[in-house]
C-alpha cells in the first residue's frame, strides 16, 4: 500500500510540473462554417469564363468591370460592319460578272453597281473588265474571310480577359510582404506540451 501512494504521489507531482497550455500560443483554426462561407463568396474564373463564351461581355459583369462591356461590343459592331462591307462588294462584283457575261441584254446589274465605283462600259472592253472584276471579287473574299477570322479572334479575347481578370480579383498584390514568426505550443506523439515556433509569409 506504501507503494500504491508513493505512485500515486508520483504521477500528481509529474502532473503538476506540465506547464498549462497559454491560449495566446496556439493557433487558432478557422470554423467550418467560416471556411464554407468562404469558399460561397469566393470569385470563381471559371464561371467568368463560361459567362463570356455564351455572351460576350456578361463574365467582365461578373467581375464587376463594367466599363469594358461597351469596349466589347463596339469592337462586334465594328467588325460586324466591316465584314458586312466587304460581303457586299464579294456579292456585287460577283453578280456584276455574271450579268456581265451571260449575254442577257436585260440584266445589266453591272453597269448600276460598278457605275457608282467610277467604271465605265463605254469601251465594252470586256476581257480587261473582266480581269479586274476576277480581281476585285478575289480580294474581297479575302478580307471578308480575314475580318471573319479577326471576330474569331476577338472572340476569343473577350472569353481570355474575362478569365483572367476573374484570377486576379482573389489575388493580393498589395506591398505587404512580411515573414511573422510567432511561439506555438503543440502536442507530439508523447503527449508531453512541447514549445515551438511558426514562421508566417504574407504576401
Amino acid at each position: 500500500m506504501f507503494l500504491g501512494l508513493l505512485y500515486l504521489q508520483t504521477a500528481r507531482a509529474q502532473t503538476d510540473s506540465i506547464p498549462a497550455r497559454d491560449s495566446s500560443l496556439v493557433v487558432p483554426v478557422e470554423s467550418p462554417k467560416s471556411v464554407q462561407t468562404d469558399s460561397l463568396n469566393r470569385h470563381i474564373p471559371a464561371k467568368a469564363t463560361i459567362f463570356s463564351a455564351v455572351l460576350p461581355g456578361l463574365g467582365q459583369a461578373y467581375n464587376k468591370k463594367f466599363w469594358k462591356i461597351p469596349i466589347v461590343y463596339a469592337g462586334f459592331i465594328g467588325l460586324g460592319i466591316t465584314i458586312d462591307y466587304y460581303n457586299q462588294g464579294f456579292m456585287g462584283l460577283k453578280k456584276s460578272y455574271y450579268h456581265l457575261n451571260d449575254d442577257n441584254p436585260n440584266t445589266n446589274f453591272h453597269i448600276e453597281f460598278l457605275s457608282g465605283y467610277g467604271w465605265d462600259f463605254s469601251d465594252r472592253n470586256i476581257p480587261q473588265i473582266n480581269e479586274t472584276l476576277e480581281k476585285g471579287i478575289e480580294k474581297s473574299r479575302r478580307q471578308r474571310d480575314l475580318m471573319i477570322i479577326v471576330t474569331a479572334g476577338f472572340y476569343l479575347l473577350n472569353i481570355l480577359d474575362a478569365n483572367v481578370d476573374a484570377h486576379f480579383i482573389d489575388f493580393d498584390i498589395s506591398e505587404d510582404l512580411s515573414l511573422i514568426v510567432e511561439p506555438v505550443l503543440f502536442d507530439p506523439l508523447m503527449q508531453i506540451p512541447m514549445l515551438g515556433s511558426s514562421m508566417m509569409f504574407h504576401f
